[in-house]
């Protein structure tokens, strides 16, 4: 619009500027349709990747139920509660018997303060022998402080965490294995200058000894020659891991009886590969009828209109949405008969969604839980197959429908983008030619101007000749 403010009528008298407007306004319609053909596509290209991200949900939902470890979920339980049990994976139930004997203990040793007085007087040292009977010296020469000593042992390949500790008449410094049980152990002499010139070797103070955590299976078990079955495991931590598959458990104390650690099914797991795969059936639904409903507005003339939702004329999704029904309630065959899905607590509803019937599936899962998986396991592969049908990343008829979405509004924008051109240079043409109509109005003013001068001059002096001829008669 650069330029019209500047022609706008100033012979003509006409607002050239609202004209222009209004031509422009006329001309850009094609513009407009495609903004708004573009604004509706880039809706639908959000309300189809809405779906599908739930669509993809639902697919990985129904994987996880259609999974044989996943039905393999354990829990697991201690008879005694200074032991915690801890379920780490899949597997099969099971049970063991043990005694505590012991915990596991990292060691701790001391430096007295008359050693780390001696150490700081020059040329000293501390040597390290860990478990492995690999040695470390950390000198201490030139070193001015306790806090400086434990720096270099921290420092060093030793393997131990040092910490100057204040106390009465000076420093100490506490020593302590940087691993945990018997493989931490380690012995430490110091040499250093007694304050008379001679340079002399001592040991430090074992405060808490290394040691492994250890049990018995089997306690008081014997062989048929009388001979103990017992059997002894060690752990450098309280925790042990591998004593059986999938079981974890820790210690804090010795035991005066036995404890009994074991697991079995997890049915809260089991019990949540059906709710899920029902809940993520329900959201997918949900979403299809909320996107797909139609709106009903009256017109000034009482007839009524429908509009369909944003995805009421997606074929694709009208297809899923009975694939997806058709998925969660047709009936399973297991042994030559078909099964309900309601028998193992997915409920079909009147209005095509589903409930999760927690009772009916536990009772299913009491009764048989080999068929109860193997039902559950048939409808979550058929929510599967159809949720890779939509939801594929590359071949996914959603997916794909939203590339082509996608594409469209690159088009659109394309072209939107070449009216803008087309419609600059329309209104450049505009303005000047209505530029051009001013100038050339202006002109024919001046002319105008000029002519009726040189009209008014010639009259002027005709009646002045007139009156001379007349005065002298």
């Amino acid at each position: 619009m650069s330029g019209t403010q500047s022609i706008s009528g100033l012979v003509s008298g006409l607002d050239t500027t609202s004209i222009i407007s209004q031509l422009m306004q006329i001309e850009s319609q094609p513009q407009q349709l495609l903004q708004q053909k573009q604004t509706a596509t880039q809706n639908l290209i959000t309300a189809l990747q809405s779906l599908n991200t739930k669509v993809g949900s639902l697919g990985d939902a129904a994987t996880t139920a259609a999974t044989a470890s996943s039905w393999q979920a354990l829990t697991a339980s201690s008879s005694d509660s200074s032991v915690t049990a801890t379920a780490t994976s899949t597997g099969d139930p099971a049970a063991i018997t043990f005694a505590v004997n012991q915990t596991a203990q990292t060691q701790v040793s001391l430096v007295s303060s008359t050693s780390v007085a001696d150490l700081l007087l020059g040329n000293g040292s501390m040597t390290f022998t860990g478990a492995n009977n690999a040695t470390t010296t950390v000198s201490t020469n030139g070193l001015t402080s306790a806090d400086a000593i434990a720096q270099a042992i921290n420092g060093s390949a030793a393997g131990v965490n040092a910490v100057a500790v204040q106390v009465s008449g000076g420093y100490q410094l506490q020593l302590t294995a940087k691993t945990s049980g018997a493989a931490g152990a380690f012995q430490t002499s110091v040499t250093a200058n007694d304050g008379t010139g001679t340079m002399v070797t001592t040991g430090v103070v074992s405060a808490v000894a290394a040691r492994d955590a250890q049990i018995t299976l089997w306690p008081g078990a014997t062989n048929p020659d009388g001979t103990s079955a017992a059997s002894t495991v060690t752990s450098a931590t309280n925790t042990f891991t591998g004593v059986l598959p999938g079981l974890t458990f820790t210690v804090s104390q010795p035991t005066t009886s036995n404890v009994t650690v074991s697991t079995s099914r997890d049915d809260t797991a089991l019990t949540k590969l059906g709710s899920d795969l029902v809940g993520q059936l329900n959201l997918v639904l949900g979403e299809i009828t909320s996107q797909t409903a139609s709106t009903t507005t009256t017109a000034a003339d009482g007839t009524t209109n429908m509009t369909p939702g944003i995805l009421g004329n997606e074929s694709d999704v009208m297809f899923l949405q009975n694939a997806v029904s058709d998925a969660g309630a047709g009936a399973v065959t297991y042994n030559g008969e078909l099964v309900s899905p309601s028998s193992v607590g997915i409920v079909v509803n009147s209005d095509g969604t589903f409930t999760f019937d927690q009772k009916a599936f536990a009772a299913s899962l009491q009764a048989d839980p080999v068929q109860t998986q193997a039902v559950v396991s048939a409808i979550a592969q058929r929510v599967q197959s159809v949720a890779t049908t939509y939801s594929d990343p590359t071949q996914g008829l959603l997916t794909s429908n939203i590339a082509l979405q996608q594409s469209t509004v690159q088009d659109l924008g394309n072209q939107i983008s070449d009216w803008a051109v087309q419609l600059q240079l329309r209104q450049q043409s505009l303005e000047q030619q209505y530029s051009a109509m001013e100038t050339s109005l202006s002109q024919l003013q001046s002319q105008s101007s000029y002519l009726t001068s040189v009209l008014g001059s010639l009259s002027t002096t005709s009646t002045s000749s007139s009156s001379s001829s007349v005065k002298s008669s």
